[in-house]
């Protein structure tokens, strides 16, 4: 009951909108839980990457089910900077990978795992392209494509030295499961999320000596994708922000990175940035050919805490606490501390006020608030306010864009 008149009025006022307004949103499975599947990073960044797709046509992910070998070499060749198949095939490496047996796609995702020495085959002139990838097979293409083969070899080789230099490198961290089974897509995404960070192994040939050289900050991520990634706090964008009246220049986004005292400007692309105001993230950019650096993804890091109530529910407010009821009946109470927060009063930067002088308007108005805690410290350091005035629509005119007031009030 409490939400029955803000939302009448929000399904009302979206209803106007979309008449001239188009939101693009980020990509949510229904069957991925951001809050509850500890794969959702992986899946959700890997997704935003384009290494990932869920269902055509659909809006899952089939966390669960298994993937082909061929299905799994496309993914491959994607974290390999080859992921457009840009090649011809004019013979075919395995009996099996033909245009008798394959999709065009197949054979030519197959064709360059072979290639780059990713991928071998059964040792019998076949691949089982169509056949589930085993977890300890897909662990083995990964170990390849980071270059490590070498030391999976001197380990034992096939599978258990390959086993070995994974786990060495971090690459089965939250996803171990039986080596012999197919694996899931959901242990898939996990596995590839992990080795975008591993620092890939070069072999440098002198002579007719090959030498094996680690160099640091030399990764998937860095090398084949050509992505940078930090830390830091989502400043504002296009709708609001932290610091100004206003937002940034449509097309922007501000972070304070990690460490850094002043806001870094990025294109914002096709990032969704608006559910992170306020909150520390992880994000990953890359720099597109005029120079700028252009948001790739986003990931809400588990230093956020954060608090949502009505407005009915407020007991007390200052500039250092709030005290709320937490159930139906207002019977529990729970206080929060504040630590100079900046505030954001109806999508826009409350700018020469505090807390304290919006106590009354707040107290006596019809909304929300919600106080974000972006470093653990148990010190809320953001306040968003969002008030509404509450009616009874009697007419809507999608012409002039107005709502019109059972009780004379347009």
């Amino acid at each position: 009951k409490k939400f029955r008149n803000i939302l009448c009025l929000i399904l009302t006022l979206a209803l106007i909108c979309s008449q001239f307004v188009t939101v693009s949103a980020a990509v949510v499975f229904s069957d991925v839980d951001p809050e509850k599947s500890s794969f959702s990073d992986a899946i959700y960044t890997l997704t935003d990457f384009g290494i990932l797709k869920g269902d055509a046509g659909s809006d899952t992910f089939r966390p669960k089910a298994n993937i082909s070998r061929e299905e799994f070499s496309v993914i491959v060749d994607r974290i390999m900077g080859m992921g457009d198949l840009n090649v011809t095939v004019n013979e075919y490496i395995f009996t099996d990978v033909t245009p008798e047996t394959c999709d065009d796609w197949s054979i030519k995702a197959t064709k360059i795992a072979y290639d780059l020495g990713i991928i071998a085959g059964m040792g019998d002139g076949t691949f089982h392209p169509k056949a589930n990838v085993t977890y300890e097979q897909a662990v083995k293409m990964l170990v390849c494509a980071l270059g490590y083969e070498n030391v999976a070899v001197a380990y034992g080789g096939w599978p258990e030295g390959y086993m070995a230099a994974a786990r060495e490198k971090g690459l089965t961290k939250k996803c171990e499961m039986p080596q012999t089974e197919p694996a899931t897509r959901e242990v898939v995404a996990q596995l590839v999320y992990n080795a975008l960070d591993i620092d890939l192994m070069l072999a440098v040939t002198t002579g007719d000596k090959i030498n094996y050289i680690v160099e640091k900050g030399q990764t998937i991520l860095t090398q084949k994708l050509r992505y940078s990634q930090a830390t830091g706090v989502i400043y504002g964008d296009s709708n609001s922000s932290l610091e100004k009246l206003g937002g940034y220049n449509d097309g922007y986004v501000a972070i304070k990175k990690t460490g850094e005292t002043t806001n870094t400007k990025y294109l914002k692309g096709n990032v969704d940035t608006t559910p992170y105001l306020g909150k520390a993230v992880k994000y990953y950019y890359t720099t597109t050919p005029s120079g700028e650096d252009q948001l790739v993804a986003v990931r809400e890091l588990s230093s956020n805490y954060e608090v949502n109530f009505l407005t009915t529910d407020l007991i007390s407010l200052s500039n250092t606490s709030a005290t709320y009821y937490t159930d139906e009946e207002q019977s529990d109470r729970e206080t929060i501390s504040i630590n100079n927060a900046k505030i954001i009063f109806n999508g826009q930067y409350a700018e020469n006020t505090s807390l304290s002088a919006l106590a009354p308007e707040i107290s006596s108005g019809n909304g929300t608030l919600k106080f974000i805690d972006n470093n653990g410290d148990n010190d809320y350091d953001i306040a968003i306010v969002d008030l509404v005035s509450v009616f009874v629509v009697d007419a809507i005119d999608t012409t002039n864009y107005r709502l019109y007031d059972r009780y004379d009030q347009a």
